[in-house]
């Protein structure tokens, strides 16, 4: 999602300037302590899409494994927050392959659904699907 959003393939030479674009105008939507946050964590950002440089790859690497999943957690709900007020309605998040979905994958979408007012989320599935109990909450 943030790779789209913010037009950042991994490989191409203005990724990390481009993310950077993209959190800078995510800000403006933002209070100032979850803007600030967003900026301190964009380095968590890079990482998480393999566009940091070697001095953001060597902060993220040094994160215990449990902070590094707070951080990415964190992120993601700024973006999706400023995304919505920006918008002025609650978030769409569409899940393609959801018959798929891995534990990181549910937590994070649980961990939104708990933080945000209101979350709309549409899971495409080519048959039937347990709703896992984390979403149905």
């Amino acid at each position: 999602m943030i790779r789209a959003l913010a037009g950042a393939p991994a490989g191409a030479p203005q990724a990390r300037a481009r993310l950077a674009r993209l959190v800078r105008g995510l800000r403006g939507a933002l209070d100032e302590g979850d803007a600030r946050e967003l900026a301190e964590l964009e380095d968590v950002l890079a990482y998480l899409l393999g566009i940091a440089g070697e001095a953001e790859r060597r902060r993220a690497d040094g994160l215990s494994p449990r902070s590094l999943q707070v951080a990415i957690r964190r992120a993601v709900l700024l973006v999706v927050r400023a995304l919505s007020r920006r918008g002025g309605r609650a978030p769409l998040l569409v899940l393609s392959g959801a018959e798929a979905l891995d534990g990181p994958t549910r937590d994070l979408l649980a961990f939104l659904a708990r933080r945000l007012k209101t979350v709309v989320i549409v899971a495409l599935t080519p048959g039937r699907w347990r709703i896992p109990r984390q979403l149905s909450e």
